[in-house]
């Protein structure tokens, strides 16, 4: 196996999202169990478009990847929706001017 292959990342993922999950889905809050309905709903649906010809181009792996990567960006941008959350951190991971990041620190 691959250290730092697609399998390695998609299991450390899942250590850390899988008992959230668990007690979302099991647990005795009813808003967690829709927000888990949500959330898995949105999984599904993104794993169904990856393998959709229509949505997806397999004609190379650099449009692939971008469809992919497209794809990814639409589902996190409804979850953050559904959330109330109105943008992801940069690209770079710190958090965008204005909403408590590290420039507003300074």
């Amino acid at each position: 196996m691959v250290p730092d292959g697609f399998i390695s990342h998609f299991y450390a993922i899942s250590e850390h999202v899988s008992p959230v999950l668990a007690f979302g889905f099991l647990g005795p809050r009813q808003h967690l169990g829709e927000v888990c309905t949500i959330f898995k709903q949105q999984i599904v649906q993104y794993l169904k478009d990856m393998f959709d010809h229509d949505k997806v181009r397999f004609t190379s792996a650099q449009s692939l990847a971008d469809d992919i990567l497209s794809l990814s960006h639409r589902r996190s941008e409804i979850l953050l929706g559904y959330l109330g959350i109105s943008s992801l951190l940069e690209a770079n991971g710190s958090l965008p001017v204005g909403n408590g990041g590290s420039a507003d620190h300074q």
